[in-house]
């Protein structure tokens, strides 16, 4: 490929493409941990007990409680999506006047504290209805979430889960000549330049005298060559 420093003027080679999706240990905590809300949202968030082989009801987080129980779903899925985006958005860089750490803490502890709300409420006549066993592992996928966006936004758990491949991605590009461009040719020594150091070398078709340097004081023969 042809040197780019050759040409003035000429462009920068292009940065390497992305080599490859990775993600910080504490982004992969909040993905995992609203996962689990999203996943177990659809298993009873509150049920009855069984009674006499009877099996109970139950309700999950789009029946009954729809829309206020579906709010931390959502909430959940944007925080997912504040770690998928990490590859791209870096933790630092404000958008609105947020980073993505702010807002990755934000929709975490919204969706902690709304299923914690959830866990100490009474449902149906005299509290018939228990916290289901959906709703327990929403409350601990929640904590999870919450624990990683809040330790990721302090600065820790920032070391990469499934780090790039090195020498990944399309190679560089560098600045390519116009068509039928030639590069002008280098300097050329003129005929009979020897490097210092070396004998001289006349020209063709004429010779060296055995003793082109007399000694001090007497001038040279006029077919000398100096």
């Amino acid at each position: 490929m042809t040197n780019p420093a050759q040409y003035p003027g000429a462009p920068a080679p292009a940065p390497r493409s992305g080599a490859g999706f990775s993600m910080s240990l504490a982004d992969l905590l909040v993905a995992a941990g609203s996962l689990l809300v999203f996943f177990f949202s659809f298993a009873p968030l509150y049920s009855t007990p069984s009674f006499l082989g009877q099996g109970g009801n139950s309700v999950n987080s789009w029946s009954d409680f729809a829309p206020l129980s579906t709010w931390p779903v959502l909430a959940a899925l944007l925080a997912i999506g504040t770690s998928v985006v990490s590859a791209w958005w870096p933790k630092d860089k404000q958008y609105v006047g947020f980073t993505r750490g702010q807002i990755s803490v934000g929709l975490t502890l919204f969706v902690w504290v709304t299923m914690l709300g959830f866990w100490f409420t009474d449902y149906g006549v005299g509290g018939a209805f228990d916290f289901g066993w959906g709703g327990v592992i929403m409350v601990l996928g929640a904590t999870v979430a919450a624990v990683g966006a809040i330790l990721g936004h302090l600065g820790m758990l920032q070391n990469q889960i499934l780090p790039p491949k090195p020498g990944g991605g399309a190679p560089a590009v560098g600045y390519q000549p116009p068509a039928g461009y030639q590069a002008s040719p280098g300097y050329q020594a003129p005929q009979g330049y020897q490097a210092p150091g070396q004998q001289y070398a006349p020209p063709p078709g004429q010779t060296m005298p055995a003793n082109p340097y007399p000694p001090a004081g007497q001038q040279p023969p006029s077919d000398t060559i100096v």
